[in-house]
């Protein structure tokens, strides 16, 4: 399962970018204490974000507060 676990560094205010993983294309959002993923290609897939697993499919994002 592909997981995550942020802490980006006090004076950033966010982070954007996409992980490939297992032929899937997975677009990761952190900002504003919160963590937004999105499946962008590939078959629905679980991915962890810190200890919440969150159930992905296309186009939908899944979020977490931290």
């Amino acid at each position: 399962m592909l997981g995550i676990d942020p802490r980006l560094p006090a004076q950033w205010r966010g982070l954007l970018f996409t992980v490939c993983w297992r032929g899937r294309s997975v677009g990761i959002r952190i900002a504003d204490r919160t963590v937004g993923a999105t499946l962008v290609q590939g078959q629905p897939m679980e991915m962890r974000i810190t200890d919440v697993t969150r159930k992905l499919t296309a186009g939908a994002t899944g979020q977490v507060s931290l």
